[in-house]
């Protein structure tokens, strides 16, 4: 009876964590003004202690906050699953080979797909580059961090939906680059998007640190080259950089599918499986898993191991499809109907007026009088501003007056700061509430089923491209050269987020 009564005390403490961690998070999003990387290091070092303490309390395997919670139930349900849409799940893992390795997947198949599946491959490729991913915009906006806010295309809130007509159009008036993004796409599939996509942007990133680099020589050192730099890298964290419980649920089910995913594949290789479970830092799942014997799936063929390593990406990409719908049904209400636009300070440049008074995260309500709630707004409230002359702010922290200073090579005041526009939901009725909810999650599950897939392509250590890389490649030096650019562009890709 005793310890009856202390596996209660136990349940009772470790549900009291969870509650509070789950508030602490959701202040931190909704209510806090703070800086992004004090409220991101605030969510750090509490889910660290609560995660501690529950590990501790339940006796759960892990370190520094994080630990496993895993079970054998559901492995036969795994295992049943897969022998009894065995065909289904062959082609399922053929279909993300191809939409993830483009015409390179046929000899990473070798042969294993017909003609049929990689014109079905193909074509979901093309119909996920042409006629989903315009729409990432309307899921970014749910993604808090100020450098990719003021760079990514923003809705218009007077046309909820974006014309496919005014897509293809933008796409055919600059048909060299459609094409050949499209050409790259068939030829190497989304591996090569997140691949482009991350080398670009770190030479970007570079010629802006060289700018800050050459700052600090001349005397006159700034980072805001750098800073606004949009960060290739940067924490995505339910309660600090997206919705705490839309985040939390799109998380889970996008580990949930891509794990369950490696599973059933496993399976079909007649591999046992061993437990299932999530991997949780405090009170946010970060990761789940499949546990199976690892040496037995190295006695498999390659082909085999190709089709355990595709999985999980080809679960992503389906759920991603999957989301849009629901997604797409909603968008007209809820741009309609619920968000409307709001203007926040991105950074504040050293040695100007701002510096010590503005900070990154605020919203500017009113410049001199006159009520801002878009960029256009705050443009032409600015635009009168001239140097020495007081500027009164009105911000979601108070007011502040500023003196301006000259521009250089201009005749305009500046108080130092960079701005962004952001889309911010009303939900002043329930139903509202509700419809934003859903929405949260089908875009959240949108966005980060696509980034988790397309990312678990690359050749970095533990992704599943990394397994692909390594099987397919006989010398094994390029895969290791390979990796090695990837970790340096994802080092360079997080300084601007820091």
């Amino acid at each position: 009876m005793k310890t009856l009564k202390n596996h209660k005390i136990i349940y009772i403490i470790t549900a009291f964590l969870i509650i509070y961690a789950l508030y602490s998070l959701y202040f931190l999003y909704y209510t806090s003004s703070m800086p992004a990387i004090v409220r991101l290091i605030l969510a750090l070092v509490m889910l660290l202690l609560v995660g501690f303490l529950i590990q501790g309390l339940n006796n759960l395997t892990g370190s520094y906050g994080i630990f496993l919670v895993k079970s054998k139930k559901g492995v036969k349900g795994i295992a049943r699953i897969a022998a009894e849409h065995k065909r289904f799940w062959e082609a399922f893992a053929a279909w993300g080979m191809i939409i993830g390795f483009g015409i390179f997947s046929y000899p990473l198949l070798k042969g294993r797909a017909n003609k049929k599946m990689f014109a079905f491959g193909f074509i979901s490729l093309i119909i996920i580059a042409q006629y989903i991913l315009p729409f990432l915009s309307y899921t970014s906006i749910l993604i808090s961090i100020p450098q990719l806010q003021s760079k990514i295309p923003q809705p218009n809130l007077s046309q909820p939906l974006p014309s496919l007509q005014n897509y293809l159009s933008s796409i055919a008036s600059n048909s060299v680059y459609g094409y050949i993004v499209m050409i790259l796409y068939i030829v190497f599939g989304f591996s090569s998007f997140i691949f482009i996509a991350l080398l670009v942007n770190t030479w970007s990133i570079l010629i802006a640190l060289s700018k800050v680099i050459e700052s600090i020589i001349i005397g006159k050192p700034t980072t805001t080259p750098l800073t606004n730099q949009i960060p290739g890298v940067a924490p995505v964290i339910p309660g600090i950089t997206m919705p705490l419980f839309a985040g939390i649920i799109s998380l889970a089910i996008l580990l949930s599918v891509h794990e369950l995913s490696h599973g059933i594949l496993a399976s079909l290789a007649k591999i046992k499986l061993k437990s299932v479970g999530l991997i949780v830092f405090g009170v946010i799942p970060i990761g789940a898993f499949v546990e199976v014997d690892e040496k037995e799936v190295k006695k498999r063929s390659k082909i085999s191991q190709n089709k355990i390593s595709i999985a999980g990406v080809s679960a992503n990409f389906l759920a991603m499809v999957i989301f849009f719908i629901p997604m797409l049904i909603l968008i007209p209400y809820v741009f309609s109907h619920i968000y409307a636009t709001a203007v926040f300070v991105g950074s504040v440049s050293p040695n100007y007026p701002a510096e010590g008074v503005l900070s990154s995260g605020m919203q500017i309500l009113s410049w001199n009088g006159q009520n801002v709630t878009n960029m256009t707004e705050l443009q032409s409230a600015a635009a009168n501003d001239k140097p020495d002359s007081l500027i009164n702010i009105i911000t979601n922290t108070g007011m502040y007056s500023i003196i301006a200073k000259q521009e250089a090579n201009s005749s305009r005041g500046v108080i130092g700061i960079t701005v962004y526009q952001q889309i911010k939901p009303v939900t002043n009725t329930i139903e509202k509430g509700v419809a934003y909810f859903l929405y949260s999650i089908f875009a959240l599950s949108v966005l980060l089923n696509f980034l988790v897939g397309a990312f678990n392509l690359l050749p970095f250590p533990s992704l599943d491209g990394w397994r692909i890389y390594k099987t397919s490649i006989k010398n094994k030096n390029i895969v290791k050269a390979l990796a090695a650019i990837i970790i340096i562009a994802l080092v360079l890709n997080a300084l601007p987020w820091l």
